[in-house]
């Protein structure tokens, strides 16, 4: 009994220090869940940034030199990595669309920047094997962008990545996703969903959150 009555405190103490941590804990994953939830919108595109279902989104990543812009990046658990970015490189009048010389110009600086990237050793292997124009959507004013997709190697793994990129209301939006070619037919449904919210952004009028 007195062994009983000795321990009782102990306890009481023990099980409210572990509600408390509990609560803490709790109470810093909401945090978490508020700040993924909560929309980023650029003020001078209109262009608005929610959570794509299945995928986590990062916070807006903003660069110290103003005309590299910002961007925010979209993953999945299979490794599905997307990183839209929204830049002007200081550029006054960046074409609409992705018919513009200075577009296709951009895009070729992307392309390169890969063939760059593996001459450098990043990737064992890069290989470009397709690129066309695709459109994000099914209605009449659906946005078009160009789209280039390349095979790549790294760290003795296969991965299958895409440049999407074209211009929106003075800036350049590039959208860059890499993901494992060994979970590609599951990836490519989560891709799916991140190019669908794209054309939803790149069609919304300031101010007009379509979903």
């Amino acid at each position: 009994m007195l062994l009983r009555e000795l321990l009782l405190p102990v306890l009481v103490v023990f099980s409210l220090t572990a509600i408390i941590q509990r609560a803490t804990a709790q109470d810093a994953n909401a945090n978490d869940r508020k700040s993924q939830i909560e929309p980023f919108r650029d003020e001078k595109t209109g262009l608005q940034f929610i959570d794509v279902p299945g995928l986590e989104r990062t916070k807006a990543h903003r660069y110290e030199e103003p005309g590299l812009g910002y961007d925010v990046t979209y993953r999945s658990k299979l490794g599905l990595r997307c990183t839209i970015y929204v830049y002007t490189l200081g550029q006054a009048n960046i074409s609409e669309g992705p018919f513009g010389a200075d577009i296709r110009q951009q895009l070729q600086q992307a392309k390169g920047d890969i063939v760059s990237a593996h001459k450098q050793g990043i990737y064992q292997k890069a290989e470009e094997i397709s690129g066309d124009i695709v459109v994000l959507g099914e209605s009449d004013n659906a946005p078009r962008i160009h789209r280039s997709r390349f095979r790549l190697r790294r760290f003795d793994k296969d991965w299958v990545s895409y440049i999407y990129l074209t211009g929106y209301k003075k800036h350049f939006v590039k959208l860059r996703c890499t993901l494992p070619s060994e979970q590609q037919a599951e990836c490519e449904k989560e891709l799916a969903k991140v190019l669908a919210r794209l054309g939803v952004m790149l069609t919304a009028d300031d101010g007009d959150e379509r979903s």
